[in-house]
């Protein structure tokens, strides 16, 4: 199985159902999560397999960090990543994970598809768990968008005087920023580390 990242592309639509750890934008299929790609060839769906079954115990509080994997007028869900702690991946339970509109940031928020959009990496903390959902917030200022792909050609967008612009093909974005954009790639993908250089379309 071949190992993959958040943002990784793995196929297209008309060739694969996005399944787990999947999600799609304009036609193409991107991981949402670290781990191993599974292709079942026949049910066409793709999915990727987080490679430690660990379950990580939620606490209020918590902060950790996530690929939104949709977004709506009132919402966003989050799919969490596996987090590292004493060399071991501990895997987020089986849950919804969601931003409600109101904890997106101080003050009116308009339109959520300003504020995130599918397959951003998101930091965010844990403000109430209930059986089947988890509610995030991402008020704070070191909270929001930590990494973030151009809508056009899916390039990483670069932050210039608070304005997100992709130096592929110049376009313009604006997303709910976290103090901390572009400083957690170490973080985000040390299960990177063995993989084969090039492979992939946005390393």
């Amino acid at each position: 199985m071949e190992p993959v990242v958040p943002g990784e592309f793995i196929g297209y639509e008309e060739e694969f159902i996005p399944g787990f750890g999947t999600y799609s934008d304009s036609g193409n299929v991107y991981s949402s999560n670290i781990g191993e790609l599974e292709k079942d060839l026949h049910k066409r769906e793709v999915r990727v397999k987080v490679k430690t079954r660990i379950p990580l115990f939620y606490k209020r509080g918590m902060t950790a960090y996530g690929t939104i994997a949709q977004v709506s007028d009132n919402f966003a869900i989050v799919d969490i990543l596996p987090r590292k702690i004493d060399q071991f991946y501990y895997v987020p339970r089986p849950v919804t994970h969601v931003i409600p509109i109101s904890e997106v940031k101080r003050g009116f928020v308009k339109n959520m598809r300003d504020e995130f959009r599918t397959g951003d990496i998101v930091k965010v903390k844990i403000i109430e768990i209930t059986q089947f959902t988890v509610t995030l917030t991402t008020r704070a200022s070191d909270l929001g968008v930590v990494k973030a792909f151009c809508t056009q050609c899916r390039h990483p967008l670069v932050l210039k005087k608070g304005v997100l612009v992709c130096e592929n093909c110049g376009n313009l974005e604006r997303r709910k920023i976290s103090i901390e954009y572009g400083k957690v790639g170490g973080i985000l993908y040390e299960a990177e580390s063995g993989r084969g250089k090039g492979k992939g379309a946005h390393n």
